[in-house]
């Protein structure tokens, strides 16, 4: 279909930050020799960006 007279209205972005306590769980998780995978359906960049924030 024909995409002309259109007018741009704005631009929407959503955060899910992790909860608070979650870099210390991961710290305690690591110091009792659990190692933490991270599962999501996030963007890969998004998932890093993530994982760095939380340890």
């Amino acid at each position: 279909f024909p995409v002309t007279n259109l007018r741009f209205l704005g631009l929407m972005s959503m955060i899910d930050p992790p909860r608070a306590a979650v870099p210390e769980a991961v710290a305690k998780c690591r110091s009792a020799g659990i190692k933490v995978i991270m599962v999501t359906g996030d963007h890969p960049i998004t998932a890093k960006a993530i994982a760095k924030a939380v340890g």
